[in-house]
């Protein structure tokens, strides 16, 4: 009887994936109740993200140093080594809304402009140089999406195609059909939960009806840049 309890939990343990496996698998995986308030309103109090605009670009080097060691930790549960290269800060409600197509994020922040094969639609945001690289360096990265707020079906939050990040980085809104086969998914969350997706899941997001939806997306990447291009941050 012994050996068959020993059996039977060790398939149940072989049934249980990592989050690095869920991640590879649906494109995303949720961390729950990841971070402590604290780090939350010592963002919120530093970087003045009360009316920040959307899509406002920032250096890793202005976030608190305890709450980047903390969502660092969660990153590198998926990927060894993973270190963040991009930050964005989105702040969604009355006083600044919008809404975004199916699409994916392509570009990555660097320091410098240099003109290198495979490195191609160099453009300047926020006083950073943005480019898009080879997409084999896309499928390997991915970004944390911080929740600043709870929020619901009416707060305009992410929609992810799951699954969507294991086709060609080619594939555009055009070529896709939500209606189809893909699996649409609602990214809702209270504050302080965290979203890991995959660098090439296609994602929209509709306009705010009710609410404020404040977020920040950490990009992370466990490669180098070939020289001598560097990552921004």
């Amino acid at each position: 009887m012994s050996a068959i309890r020993r059996l039977s939990f060790r398939r149940c343990v072989n049934w249980v994936e990592s989050p690095a496996e869920i991640l590879e698998a649906k494109g995303r995986v949720w961390f729950r109740n990841a971070l402590v308030d604290s780090h939350l309103i010592e963002i919120e109090g530093q970087l003045g993200l009360n009316g920040a605009e959307p899509g406002m670009r920032l250096r890793v080097g202005q976030l608190p140093s305890e709450f980047m060691d903390a969502s660092t930790r969660i990153a590198e549960a998926m990927l060894p080594k993973a270190r963040p290269v991009r930050v964005v800060a989105f702040d969604k409600g009355e006083q600044s809304n919008w809404a975004l197509p199916w699409h994916r994020d392509l570009v990555i922040a660097v320091a410098d402009r240099a003109d290198l094969e495979g490195f191609s639609n160099w453009t300047m945001r926020s006083g950073i140089w943005h480019v898009r690289p080879p997409e084999e360096l896309l499928k390997r990265m991915f970004f944390l999406r911080v929740l600043l707020d709870d929020t619901g079906e009416k707060s305009g939050d992410l929609q992810i195609a799951i699954g969507s990040h294991q086709g060609p980085a080619c594939l555009t809104a055009h070529d896709f059909n939500p209606g189809g086969e893909a699996d649409i998914e609602a990214t809702c969350g209270n504050r302080g939960d965290v979203l890991a997706v995959k660098a090439l899941v296609l994602h929209k997001s509709s306009a705010a009806k009710t609410g404020r939806r404040r977020a920040l997306r950490i990009d992370f990447s466990a490669d180098e840049l070939p020289g001598p291009l560097k990552w921004a941050n």
